[in-house]
């Protein structure tokens, strides 16, 4: 692990020597080792949160990768209905306008974006609200958003109170 960050930190600079760059093919492949086993543990978390968590790029909207749980709250069954494709040309456009601005804004000035609260209408039709929050990381060298959303069912809390509200 070590190796890994001491590579990933130091950037190769032109004053460097050819001697300096080369990396033993021991330390190679336990690099790639490394690699592999952190994104590896990256995707189970990802794959196992309870919570939706979806990937999609920053500058085209396309649906890189999502959880389970997000396939449930949107109202989808197959991951192949989404992945690779622009969230318009799915019929999933959860967010308003104003929503997709405010979150772009704040990628812009800090990198990301915690707790708003919106609402959205999954493919079913329902009203559903919630506190998303996310973050830009890359993934084979182009800017992503991962974001994960808390839902809040407003319409389950007041039926407790069998009180009829109009969201």
């Amino acid at each position: 692990m070590k190796l890994l960050n001491k590579c990933l930190d130091k950037p190769l600079s032109y004053d460097e020597t050819y001697e300096d760059t080369i990396i033993p093919i021991d330390e190679r492949i336990k690099l790639a080792d490394d690699l592999r086993s952190m994104e590896d543990k990256f995707y189970k978390i990802f794959d196992l949160n309870p919570l939706p968590m979806a990937i999609h790029t920053i500058n085209d909207n396309i649906l890189i990768d999502f959880n389970d749980a997000f396939l449930k709250i949107v109202g989808i069954k197959s991951k192949l209905d989404l992945i690779g494709k622009n969230t318009s040309e799915t019929g999933l456009n959860l967010l308003k306008s104003e929503d997709k601005s405010y979150f772009l804004n704040q990628i812009k000035k800090n990198g990301k974006f915690e707790n708003y609260y919106f609402t959205f209408r999954n493919m079913k039709g329902e009203l559903l609200r919630g506190l998303v929050s996310g973050t830009i990381i890359e993934l084979n060298h182009q800017k992503c958003l991962l974001s994960i959303c808390q839902i809040v069912y407003r319409k389950c809390f007041f039926q407790l109170f069998n009180r009829n509200f109009i969201f």
